[in-house]
């Protein structure tokens, strides 16, 4: 009884019970990925990635060709993911940029939160106390597959 009670509150508070335990569950894939981005675990990393791959703004990549993209060193991916000062070469923007590995080495009280649905996709973006440089976030999205779990859907920098 007072678990209804509970979960009826919550839907009244604007806040619904299921959506809670999603985003504790999407939390913990997005920490998953943040300790594999770390490590450079790139098998870790392509396990986190939905079925149907990564998408981007205007193309995607399957699980086989992101993964190769990040073992490239040469390749954009491998740079915007493990190689700052490659990533600064190749990225477009009038701030200095960060590889997303050195976002989370560098940054002082690095915490992800869920600020967004989208549909069936749940974006967690990571932010930090002391961003190191000038890269203040990185964000994600997930989405559940087939089997009800939370998968990588999009990268930062995407597109």
């Amino acid at each position: 009884m007072l678990r209804a009670l509970t979960a009826v509150a919550m839907i009244l508070l604007g806040v619904p019970h299921a959506a809670a335990s999603d985003d504790k569950a999407v939390l913990r894939v997005a920490e998953l990925l943040r300790k594999a981005i770390v490590a450079q675990d790139i098998r870790a990393m392509v396990a986190i990635v939905h079925p149907s791959g990564i998408g981007c703004i205007d193309s995607g990549f399957t699980r086989k060709e992101w993964e190769a993209e990040l073992r490239n060193p040469s390749s954009i991916m491998s740079a915007m993911f493990f190689d700052t000062p490659r990533w600064r070469e190749n990225a477009q923007s009038v701030y200095e940029v960060l590889s997303v590995r050195d976002f989370f080495v560098s940054a002082k009280g690095v915490r992800a939160r869920v600020y967004d649905q989208v549909g069936h996709t749940k974006v967690v973006i990571f932010s930090a106390d002391q961003p190191s440089q000038v890269a203040p976030v990185m964000e994600f999205s997930f989405a559940r597959d087939d089997t009800g779990r939370w998968r990588l859907v999009s990268i930062p920098n995407c597109g």
